[in-house]
Formats: structure tokens, sequence, C-alpha cells
């Protein structure tokens, strides 16, 4: 019977991607039972993606292309002081 449920446990939390409420719910066992199921099965849940992870590279993008407008608006303001 225990075999049985880790395995329910396993495919909601592993391949649905449930949280443990939700499992509860689905299976109709309590919390306290199915956080123990979870730890005996040795069930790891995929770390969920960082909303903002697609766009992490804009964001370096921006901050160079930032930094490069600064640099040659320093560099501009140098070359009228010069003149």
């Amino acid at each position: 019977m225990e075999d049985h449920l880790v395995n329910q446990v396993r495919h909601l939390r592993e391949v649905e991607g449930l949280s443990i409420r939700q499992t509860a719910d689905a299976l109709g066992l309590s919390r306290k039972k199915t956080t123990r199921l979870i730890k005996e099965g040795g069930i790891v849940r995929k770390k969920r993606k960082r909303i903002l992870e697609d766009y992490a590279r804009w964001g370096d993008l921006f901050l160079y292309g930032l930094t490069a407008l600064v640099i040659a608006g320093m560099a501009v303001a140098l070359f009228r002081k010069l003149r």
C-alpha cells in the first residue's frame, strides 16, 4: 500500500509538478503524511524556472550598453573641454 502511495506521490510531484498541498488534496492524504512519503521515497521536485531567467542575458547586455554610453558620454565631455 505504501509503495503504491509513494509512486503516486512521486508521479504528482516529479511529473506533474504539484505542490505538497496539491498532492495531498489529490490523493486525499494529510500534508503531514504526504511529506513523510516524500522523505521516505526520496522524491525530488524539479526546481522551478525563475520568471526572469530567460531575460537575464538581456539585462547583462543592457548594463553593458549603458556602461558603454556613459563612457562615451564622458569621452565626449572630455573632448569638448580639451578643444
